[in-house]
């Protein structure tokens, strides 16, 4: 239809979608802000080295500064370390919510409504989280299992720092 447009927005344009785009897509245009497939400059980043033993008790610590200046999300590989991890946290006194595929859609937009109304400030998620979600007080995005791919870690570091607000990321590696 000549009265049809399509638009695609991303952080992070995989090789093989760019090049599915211009072949179905006729006289596309590509409108590039920043660097392609980078964290923006608004997000400071840290790598810390540790061993698996040690990870939490690296998140208390890093809750015990950033929980107080707004929300956190913690990224986590699978759904069952995710709720292993929420448990440990309410353990220790920190309210959570989880965010994955086995969480109902009706209680997934629960939870990312008491999220972004800052009712909980932790968020304990897979990288289901890590595109389409705009909350303006997150702080903190920390890496507890760093992602496979760099364009997940470029959409989940990109959770934060938004708008020109200032954020930090951090990502455990072991």
């Amino acid at each position: 239809r000549p009265d049809r447009q399509t638009v695609m927005f991303s952080a992070t344009f995989p090789r093989a979608m760019e090049v599915l785009a211009r072949k179905i897509l006729k006289r596309p245009v590509e409108i590039q802000v920043g660097g392609r497939s980078i964290v923006s400059d608004t997000v400071e980043q840290h790598v810390l080295v540790m061993q698996e033993q040690d990870k939490f008790n690296k998140l208390l610590e890093l809750l015990g500064v950033y929980y107080v200046t707004g929300s956190v999300i913690v990224f986590v590989h699978r759904q069952e370390k995710a709720d292993m991890l929420l448990t440990n946290l309410i353990g220790h006194g920190y309210m959570a919510l989880p965010l994955h595929g086995a969480v109902s859609q009706e209680d997934r937009q629960s939870n990312i409504r008491d999220f972004k109304l800052g009712n909980v400030k932790i968020l304990v998620a897979t990288s289901v989280a890590a595109r389409g979600l705009d909350v303006k007080s997150l702080k903190l995005v920390v890496n507890y299992d760093c992602p496979n791919h760099y364009e997940d870690y470029v959409h989940r570091c990109g959770r934060t720092g938004r708008a020109g607000n200032k954020g930090t990321a951090y990502s455990f590696v072991t």
